[in-house]
């Protein structure tokens, strides 16, 4: 099996609704803060923003044995962009396009570093109890990142055995190989087909002479209550979810608001100091980048949130 030679943590797609494309240029570019150290790569191509084998689970033998990036392609993100795109344009979504919203925003958060980095923490404290060497625990969190995707596009999974006797990550899998969250019989189809059924979304354009950044984090949850437990804190009914679409448009989703099924969708403006907030917020969740056209932004940004 040919291992592919890179994979974009955000997606490329999403990544062009905040590029620009100057005269004579060919490739849509953005600049890249780096979080770390708040230094700024100017205008890199999107399709240069990249993970080498983010989606891979490369065994010992460093060979290819799993790999999740074909169907976040196909399952998530081809459907997902034509949902964003209507409602970039002002169009009205219907119910089966929902299903599609719902099910780009969970598994944009799955998908994340932000995720991945929860993962490799739980993966550590594993390691302590469990008396093996911490220096495995990155391959072992690569490829949880790789099944907990593959689960979300309902392929096959192998539950990983060093992960049976731990009460908190055996939970993620059943014995037939099916994600659960806090041992629920819901398929993830099932729940993610669910996940916007009680939500109200709200589209925000930012207020003239303010714009959205974004970042490798770009669908963020905000939980009403604290969540000690970051494996369910996506699925959370009274989870809302936060999304900039573009350097003018947010969107927002809702916890839980009713116990009748149903979705509204509803649009206003965001006055510049909200702008502002929003932007600190995705530069708090940006684990490795913060992304913007606009590089004087980029930097005010990071300084306020160093």
């Amino acid at each position: 099996m040919n291992r592919p030679k890179r994979h974009h943590v955000t997606p490329e797609s999403y990544l062009n609704n905040f590029a620009s494309l100057a005269p004579g240029q060919k490739s849509p570019r953005l600049s890249v803060l780096a979080r770390r150290t708040g230094e700024i790569e100017h205008q890199v191509k999107t399709k240069d923003i990249f993970y080498r084998h983010f989606y891979d689970h490369l065994g010992p033998d460093g060979r290819l044995h799993g790999s999740a990036e074909k169907p976040l392609n196909t399952e998530a993100e081809e459907p997902g962009n034509k949902v964003i795109a209507s409602l970039l344009d002002g169009k009205a979504i219907t119910y089966a396009q929902i299903r599609h919203l719902a099910r780009y925003l969970v598994v944009a958060i799955v998908r994340s570093l932000w995720y991945h980095i929860c993962l490799r923490a739980m993966l550590v404290e594993h390691s302590k109890r469990h008396g093996y060497e911490a220096g495995v625990v990155p391959e072992l969190t690569q490829r949880k990142q790789v099944e907990l995707l593959r689960a979300f596009m309902g392929l096959r999974t192998e539950p990983p055995n060093v992960y049976k006797d731990d009460p908190t990550l055996s939970k993620v899998f059943n014995a037939a190989s099916s994600l659960q969250v806090e041992n629920s019989k819901r398929t993830t189809k099932t729940l993610i087909g669910m996940h916007l059924h009680f939500r109200e979304i709200t589209i925000f354009t930012a207020a003239d002479g303010s714009e959205f950044i974004t970042g490798d984090n770009y669908v963020i949850p905000i939980p009403k209550e604290t969540v000690d437990d970051a494996f369910t804190l996506p699925f959370q009914n009274t989870t809302g979810l936060l999304m900039p679409l573009s350097p003018n448009k947010l969107l927002f989703s809702s916890g839980r608001t009713s116990r009748s099924p149903g979705v509204s969708i509803s649009r206003n403006s965001l006055p510049a100091a909200q702008v502002q907030n929003v932007n600190d917020i995705v530069c708090t969740f940006g684990s490795a980048h913060i992304f913007s056209s606009n590089e004087e932004l980029l930097k005010e940004v990071h300084d306020r949130n160093p």
